[in-house]
């Protein structure tokens, strides 16, 4: 495989799984890292945002959901207040209210994007192979007997991406970005036979693409030093791979010790007066519910220079699941999740041939630590038990 140059032009439809979409701020009604990412990129490159349907209404519903939340809340302090006030005092905010604001300000965002949604293709699903794959949870189903039943929206997404391959006018190359791995996986397996797609697990592999683009290679050179990276980093059981050649894990643990041992470094002043006001008046004791786990993604690459030698990153993010334990005898828990995200740079001279070698490690920095209430997303995300 030659290592050609060529000028990008290619128009790119993007397709996002609500993983890529969600933010973390329940306020935001998308991820301010894809609105960065898309801002970027959108100068140079031509983008088509498609949405599927079920993605739409699953972003909008868990906004309204917050909505509710905070409408309950309101009316029990309306309720308090007509009762010390002996009157009657209303407000006009109702959960169709709310539903109404927030499809129009997504309908706004997706219009500044140039997006359109993808509706689900009711009349053209093959309905049975949905029902029996349900029945025998194969994928997207879930065959995790603990976990609670889950595969038909993940269904109905595949579907309408399969529907948009069959019914495409444009060859465009088409870009489907999912975090969540078994459905990530299940698409995959799915096209394989459709060269014009490429599943990829978060915008950042994307842009990893793109940036390689912009180095004017060849497509089939690009995937094909952007898959050996990642492998090139860390392979499961390959002692020769730089993740244990160089034992990166031991010098994440020794360069940030604390974080993994004190809890409450990670721990963010965001919880209501009440639980500060426990927290305060309890020990500082945080009970491990499993071992934690580190996370290995994709390589990212970041640049390279004319003697061929690629630089690269390598993002790792450490797990753990933890329960206050004062709380507990308080007669409630506290549940979250320690998050300890780390970037690894390293570099590797790649040939024409994509033959990596002079692999080297530079460094590693931490991007993120934080301790939070894990979402039903985060818990997929991360395979959390139930607790």
């Amino acid at each position: 495989m030659a290592m050609v140059k060529k000028e990008f032009s290619d128009t790119h439809v993007v397709i996002l799984d609500t993983n890529i979409l969600r933010a973390k701020n329940e306020c935001e009604l998308t991820s301010p890292y894809f609105d960065t990412f898309w801002n970027k990129y959108i100068v140079d490159f031509q983008f088509e945002l498609k949405l599927p349907e079920v993605v739409v209404g699953e972003i909008l519903y868990q906004q309204f959901s917050h909505g509710v939340s905070a409408l309950k809340t309101i009316s029990g302090h309306f309720a308090k207040i007509n009762e010390l006030t002996k009157k009657n005092y209303s407000y006009r905010l109702t959960k169709e209210r709310i539903k109404s604001s927030l499809k129009n300000n997504f309908k706004i965002w997706l219009e500044k994007k140039g997006g359109e949604i993808l509706p689900t293709p009711l009349d053209n699903i093959d309905w049975k192979d949905i029902v029996n794959r349900a029945i025998w949870r194969l994928p997207p189903f879930d065959n995790d007997p603990k976990k609670a039943e889950k595969g038909f929206r993940d269904s109905m997404i595949l579907e309408t991406i399969r529907s948009y391959l069959e019914t495409a006018i444009k060859n465009y190359p088409i870009v489907f970005i999912c975090k969540d791995k078994l459905l990530r996986d299940t698409a995959e397996r799915e096209f394989r036979d459709i060269t014009k797609i490429t599943v990829y697990e978060d915008y950042e592999d994307f842009e990893s693409y793109l940036k390689l683009i912009r180095k004017h290679l060849e497509d089939k050179f690009i995937k094909s030093i952007m898959k050996k990276a990642t492998h090139k980093f860390f392979t499961q059981k390959r002692e020769d791979c730089l993740y244990h050649k160089e034992n990166i894990r031991r010098k994440i643990v020794e360069k940030y010790d604390e974080y993994f041992t004190k809890v409450r470094l990670s721990e963010k002043p965001s919880e209501s007066p009440l639980t500060l006001a426990l927290l305060s008046s309890s020990p500082e004791k945080w009970n491990k519910v499993s071992q934690g786990t580190f996370w290995i993604s994709n390589a990212q690459f970041i640049d390279s220079d004319t003697n061929k030698s690629y630089r690269w990153s390598s993002n790792i993010a450490y797990v753990e699941q933890y329960i206050k334990q004062s709380l507990t005898e308080l007669g409630f828990a506290q549940y979250k999740i320690l998050v300890l995200r780390f970037e690894v740079e390293w570099r590797a001279r790649v040939s024409n041939t994509a033959r990596f070698s002079d692999l080297q490690y530079i460094g590693v920095r931490m991007t993120e630590n934080s301790l939070f209430h894990p979402s039903e997303e985060d818990k997929k995300i991360w395979n959390l038990k139930e607790v």
